[in-house]
């Protein structure tokens, strides 16, 4: 449904037309969904949009969520959700279409006021935004590999601590109830306070629900029991052809050995060459550092993919005036939110 003028530039905020043109793109995952899109602008209060432009060869187009500047009536700025981003594109669109639709999407941003945009780059779109800086590496889990592939792959510190757990009787189900749901948040939380985590990796029962409820994408809520107590849990969603590891959390203390091994070892298996699903993405380490998270990551999957992140400054003079209260050095995006 291709309804907007050839090298016209598009602002969708409307569910069914975002869906449509979803349809069209190469490739599109959960993080490009209008559900999740708008979840997340309801949580960090703005508008979520998706940009598109109609070159002559085919599409390009941009998920992103525009935000309210404080003090400022005519300018906004934008930034992608929470997980990976990625420029979208049809099938058949060239590298030439490609370059001058970003360059319209641009233009466009900048007439309607918006001063900055921040992106995370997905690994699995075909293309990259021309000012894509590399910012670490995430894990991916084959998913096209035999049992027994994964289970040479699989790191001998990982298989030894899954096995004995599940011999002293931790088990995975999977979780529907709301009091589940509830005790899920409760150990997330109790993870996120474990880690010194920001207020913005804390979500409410109300977003994991709205999460789990996405129609576009298969989700599931995996928890582990012991003595019929819960301990540990694990969110994963699909649409399309990649499984994402989205939430994970455990209670304190709860087991002789991480319990998200079991979770991730259990969603591997099942999910073992079934059609169309190609990997099990396992994001990387705390933001984007190559740290112990991203070693355990690895330990169940070799694929290495490279993370992007990208930051346009549309309204230089703007944003340096927006800019000009922080006095200290930062590396935040963009500058004027660092405060």
């Amino acid at each position: 449904m291709t309804d907007i003028l050839i090298q016209q530039v598009g602002f969708i905020s409307e569910a069914k037309a975002w869906q449509g043109f979803l349809e069209q793109f190469e490739y599109t995952d959960f993080y490009h969904t209008f559900d999740y899109v708008y979840l997340e602008s309801l949580r960090i209060n703005g508008a979520p949009k998706l940009v598109v432009v109609n070159m002559p060869s085919g599409l390009v187009g941009l998920i992103m969520i525009f935000r309210k500047i404080p003090g400022e009536n005519k300018h906004f700025d934008a930034t992608a959700v929470y997980g990976y981003n990625g420029v979208l594109t049809t099938s058949a669109l060239t590298a030439t279409d490609y370059h001058l639709g970003i360059a319209q999407i641009k233009k466009a941003l900048a007439r309607r006021g918006c001063v900055s945009f921040f992106n995370r780059e997905s690994a699995f779109t075909s293309q990259r935004l021309p000012e894509a800086t590399e910012a670490g590496n995430t894990i991916a889990v084959d998913l096209q590999q035999s049992p027994a592939a994964y289970e040479q792959s699989l790191a001998e510190g990982h298989r030894q601590e899954i096995k004995s757990l599940i011999k002293l009787n931790y088990r995975v189900t999977n979780a529907q109830s709301e009091k589940q749901l509830a005790e899920f948040k409760e150990i997330y939380n109790q993870t996120m306070l474990r880690r010194n985590a920001g207020a913005q990796y804390f979500f409410s029962q109300k977003y994991f629900k709205a999460i789990l409820e996405n129609v576009h994408t298969s989700t599931v809520l995996k928890m582990v029991y012991h003595n019929d107590q819960v301990l540990a849990g694990a969110i994963f969603t699909t649409q399309g052809t990649n499984l994402h590891y989205l939430f994970s959390g455990s209670a304190n203390n709860p087991a002789p050995y991480p319990l998200t091994k079991l979770i991730l070892d259990q969603i591997i298996r099942e999910n073992l060459q079934k059609d169309k699903q190609k990997y099990l993405h396992l994001g990387g380490g705390l933001a984007g550092k190559n740290d112990g998270l991203l070693k355990f990551k690895f330990g169940f999957g070799k694929t290495v993919l490279p993370f992007y992140t990208t930051q346009w400054i549309l309204l230089p003079e703007v944003y340096t005036r927006l800019s000009a209260h922080v006095l200290t050095e930062t590396s935040f995006f963009p500058k004027y939110r660092s405060v």
